[in-house]
């Protein structure tokens, strides 16, 4: 059994776009360009680490490459019928699009406006960030946080917590952290999956209204608690209530190994995921797609799971 998974903010990098260079890519990414007024291969050639950190840079640049390394898969309608699909963060996005609620054009469109709405909050909480809490015991380091007034924003896996709040409070943690974990900074510009977001999330739940939506073709593992959701309303619903909701991406990979999972592929910008899962699932065999020169090896990857 295959899940396919898209990746969340932090894995953005300068030049992620250079490898899609074929004209069928180009041709899409040019057009997701002209949905949200953004010159994507500009932005991704020419800015720097610090630039594409802002969030109304970075999700629709992650978003462009997930989906044109799932269409340069070529997969047919009968094989991605059996694709279970799952996101982190706004790479849920990439699922909703993939497991036919919402068309691309669509998605493309509600991530430039996603982006810019978080970028907005973000300015408003300005003094807001996000902290990786590194090792330590999950249930004692979310405790941990919640009795500094931190939001573990992302529960990744047992040894990957990121914590979310005012920077006052990340110093605190980071001066004095939980017993066997380390601190890191992350690099992005604000407080997500958090209260500090819900400016952003009213405004986009009032321009999602009048989206088309279609009823689900294929599986979707939702990550604000891991379930497999099946009715179009309420997967739409998630993607604007996980503005302001942690992301449990643990309890994502738990689905997996409880649903049979064998493969799991990482789209691009492909790396985080996959390594995440290496350590908390090794059972389940992973593949990343980080560049095109990865496109044949992930079709026999995902021949040899599909079932």
């Amino acid at each position: 059994m295959l899940a396919v998974v898209s990746p969340g903010q932090g894995s953005q990098s300068p030049k992620m776009l250079s490898t899609w260079g074929d004209k069928e890519s180009l041709d899409k990414i040019g057009k997701f360009s002209e949905i949200i007024s953004f010159d994507l291969i500009d932005i991704s050639e020419n800015y720097s680490a610090e630039q594409i950190r802002r969030t109304n840079l970075s999700q629709p640049l992650i978003v462009t490459a997930s989906l044109v390394s799932y269409l340069a898969l070529n997969l047919t309608e009968e094989v991605a019928k059996k694709i279970i699909f799952t996101g982190h963060s706004v790479g849920e996005f990439v699922a909703t699009a993939l497991s036919g609620v919402l068309s691309i054009e669509n998605v493309i469109k509600l991530v430039g406006l996603r982006g810019s709405l978080m970028e907005k909050a973000s300015q408003e909480n300005n003094d807001t960030g996000m902290f990786a809490v590194l090792g330590g015991d999950k249930l004692q380091v979310i405790k941990y946080l919640n009795d500094l007034g931190i939001t573990a924003a992302n529960v990744n896996s047992q040894g990957q917590i990121v914590a979310a709040g005012t920077l006052e409070k990340l110093n605190k943690l980071k001066e004095s952290p939980p017993e066997g974990t380390r601190i890191r900074p992350l690099e992005v510009s604000g407080a997500f999956h958090t209260n500090y977001m819900e400016s952003a999330m009213k405004s986009f739940e009032s321009s999602i209204v009048d989206i088309e939506l279609f009823e689900p073709v294929s599986k979707i593992i939702s990550n604000t608690d891991g379930e497999i959701l099946t009715d179009k309303n309420e997967i739409v619903s998630r993607l604007v209530s996980q503005i302001v909701s942690p992301v449990r991406w643990d309890l994502c990979q738990a689905k997996m190994l409880k649903m049979g999972v064998t493969g799991m592929l990482e789209l691009a910008p492909g790396g985080t995921l996959t390594g995440i899962a290496k350590r908390e699932i090794p059972t389940i065999e992973t593949f990343a797609i980080k560049t095109s020169e990865d496109i044949a090896a992930a079709r026999e990857f995902i021949n040899k799971h599909i079932e």
